[in-house]
């Protein structure tokens, strides 16, 4: 694969290709509207490109494989999800067709009823984010008799949740998966539960790049998969389970806006 370009971004009227110091956060003494404001844009910049290269797979390459990861030194594979890909909207929209965003039935949450009182939810925050993961993980407990996951992954339109079956790392050890009747009678049930008139499920079934330890940050093996050759980026991190939690609280205080934040 040929490398993609590089970001660019709109400054003064001209088009300006970004580099990885301008997604730096700036120094304490200078962090003004306009220094934290350029870093956003340079870093929604970085994630367009991030979203166009990064994108969903149907059938993992043998290269995402960690298995067929051999050698010394080798670096691993980015952390990839297998599950169905859905935006906040649809999972708020997917709880109260089934009448569990603000149900007698369950548990009460005051985050969960405030956001059942309106159809317009264009930014949540941290909390309503959890509150909204652990009803939906606890519903699907109850219809698969599982235990899921869900994890922000990237895809081409934004950030997105992923109900995650299993990783790249994780697959064959989950003892459903590999049992064909329980696979299918699970997978059944996910499929009847997700789908409606305006998703369907097997459309979002992919792997897909888990957004916080494999987005923003991070370089991958093939720079085909770079918005930069890692060896021109040594800032970016090339291992997802090293992230120092310094480095990630810095990152978020000016991270992107809405749902392409990590």
């Amino acid at each position: 694969m040929s490398l993609p370009p590089a970001p660019t971004m709109e400054v003064d009227g001209g088009t300006t290709v970004v580099t990885p110091e301008m997604i730096r956060a700036p120094a304490v003494d200078q962090m003004t509207d306009t220094a934290i404001k350029f870093v956003k844009e340079a870093r929604g910049a970085v994630m367009r490109t991030l979203m166009d290269i990064r994108v969903p797979q149907k059938e993992l390459r043998e290269d995402f494989d960690p298995d067929a990861c051999t050698g010394d030194g080798q670096q691993r594979p980015p952390l990839m999800h297998f599950g169905f890909a859905m935006s906040w909207t649809q999972v708020i929209a997917l709880l109260r067709r089934h009448n569990y965003l603000h149900s007698p039935s369950m548990p009460f949450k005051p985050t969960l009823a405030n956001l059942s009182k309106t159809r317009s939810h264009p930014h949540l925050n941290i909390v309503e984010k959890d509150a909204l993961r652990d009803r939906l993980l606890l519903v699907l407990g109850f219809k698969t008799g599982e235990e899921l996951a869900m994890n922000e992954c990237l895809t081409p339109k934004s950030v997105r949740v992923v109900i995650s079956l299993y990783t790249n790392y994780s697959k064959g050890s989950n003892g459903w998966w590999t049992d064909e009747d329980r696979r299918q009678e699970v997978m059944s049930a996910l499929r009847n539960f997700l789908r409606s008139k305006n998703y369907n499920p097997d459309e979002h079934l992919n792997w897909y790049w888990d957004a916080k330890w494999c987005g923003l940050g991070y370089s991958a093996p093939d720079d085909a998969f770079n918005p930069w050759p890692a060896a021109q980026n040594s800032r970016w991190r090339t291992h997802f389970d090293n992230r120092s939690p310094d480095e990630g609280k810095a990152r978020r205080t000016i991270d992107t806006k809405g749902d392409q934040a990590y």
